[in-house]
């Protein structure tokens, strides 16, 4: 049924148009209203969830960098080596590869590619068991980021001591080690990797 019916005269021909559109104007309205209501409840629900969700990861991230933090200040920690630098600039992506303390020292384990490779093929000699001799400073934060250094030597050739200085990345569980003979600055090789307690 059209909205627009006769009238007597055009005066009540607008009247009646008017009050009929705006008998129909009312009753949409309040669908509108409504799907516009979910439309609102449903973006809250959807905020709020989101940002429960972030407080809950920050949360956990916290607690697991305690958790970290901890392990590397009682030296319980493994350190798996997924890319090797050499001095001269070069890199190699390797596997089993990885750095671990023990009760009684620290372990070095460098895959066999490592060796197949120039110039990676001098580190041969830096696989090995090593004792821990001390850690020369306590851990610290730099622009963010947890670093740490020990000392460790040789089992089999106490005069090989060497230091590691480990910088644990902030938000992550990414990190490198920077590997140098104790009494002097040249680096023998920079490995990169995931650290993880013990």
């Amino acid at each position: 049924m059209s909205i627009f019916h006769s009238c007597h005269n055009q005066d009540d021909y607008c009247e009646c148009n008017v009050n009929e559109m705006l008998s129909v104007h009312i009753k949409i309205n309040p669908m509108i209203f409504y799907m516009k209501s979910c439309l609102f409840v449903s973006a809250m629900l959807l905020s709020v969830g989101c940002a429960a969700q972030q407080h809950v990861q920050a949360r956990s991230d916290t607690a697991a960098a305690e958790v970290l933090t901890h392990a590397v200040e009682a030296g319980h920690y493994r350190i798996d080596i997924d890319k090797i630098h050499s001095p001269e600039g070069k890199s190699l992506d390797v596997n089993d590869s990885y750095f671990c303390t023990t009760q009684t020292g620290a372990v070095l384990q460098l895959s066999p590619e490592v060796f197949r490779e120039r110039p990676f093929r001098k580190l041969g000699d830096l696989r090995n068991d090593y004792k821990v001799l001390d850690r020369s400073a306590p851990a610290i934060r730099k622009n963010g980021d947890l670093q740490f250094t020990v000392s460790i030597a040789n089992e089999t050739n106490p005069k090989a001591t060497y230091k590691l200085l480990v910088t644990v990345y902030t938000g992550s569980d990414r990190c490198s080690v920077r590997m140098t003979h104790e009494r002097g600055q040249t680096c023998l090789c920079e490995f990169r990797g995931r650290i993880s307690a013990r």
